[in-house]
């Protein structure tokens, strides 16, 4: 069985506007419901806005429902290169990086994830493709390329042009790659699909864009669950 995976309830609006509520649990913070679209049956959980929330849903996930076959991580995300990611644009990360990680001062790579000793996060290229696949089908040409995650919400040009330098990510948001991290030592195949909401202003964007933008993540979380 499929899941999905939402950091914030705006985020999981279009589908649950398509979709039977079977059950819902609660773990921690994380809201988990098991859900039927159109006769398919799907989790979706929602996180929590951070990476502490993000990742103890994640396991959480995995230990109430260990028969899962993957998680899709959908929501927004703020753009790193407005020129590749424009607004309302979308992106499949190709890996993922905690930007925010950083124990250089005794030798490490920026963005090491100690124990697993991994800066990129790997994906699941099957069920990337997949993803690709249901965009296409609803009008979407979604971009291949990094996301990076961190405990800060990034307006400012410095902050953005550092971290795409840094660790050459397109976009940005507070969930995915702790997401990614959880799901690998978990054996969980892990993808992620992320449209921009804020581009330039980001702050004044994101509350404009935001519902927007998930709208078009929804959609193309629908059609992936019904192919």
């Amino acid at each position: 069985m499929d899941s999905i995976a939402v950091a914030m309830e705006k985020e999981a609006a279009y589908l649950l506007s398509k979709s039977q509520i079977k059950e819902t649990k609660q773990a921690g913070f994380a809201k988990i419901m098991l859900c039927s679209l159109k006769g398919k049956d799907y989790i979706l959980v929602v996180t929590g806005i951070g990476k502490a929330f993000a990742s103890s849903a994640i396991e959480a996930l995995t230990l109430l429902y260990p028969s899962l076959t993957s998680c899709l991580n959908i929501g927004v995300a703020g753009s790193l290169d407005v020129k590749a990611l424009p607004l309302f644009s979308s992106i499949v990360a190709s890996s993922l990086i905690e930007h925010d990680l950083d124990t250089s001062a005794i030798g490490d790579p920026k963005g090491l994830v100690s124990g697993i000793n991994l800066v990129s996060l790997p994906v699941d290229e099957s069920l990337s493709s997949r993803v690709i696949a249901a965009a296409k089908k609803v009008g979407e040409n979604p971009r291949r390329g990094i996301i990076s995650s961190g405990d800060t919400f990034y307006a400012d040009e410095a902050n953005k042009k550092r971290i795409h330098r840094d660790f050459g990510s397109l976009a940005s948001d507070m969930e995915a790659a702790p997401m990614a991290q959880i799901a690998y030592v978990n054996h969980l195949p892990f993808a992620s699909l992320r449209t921009i909401s804020d581009a330039e202003n980001n702050g004044e964007e994101y509350a404009k864009n935001a519902e927007k933008a998930a709208t078009i993540a929804g959609k193309i979380a629908e059609a992936f669950l019904l192919q």
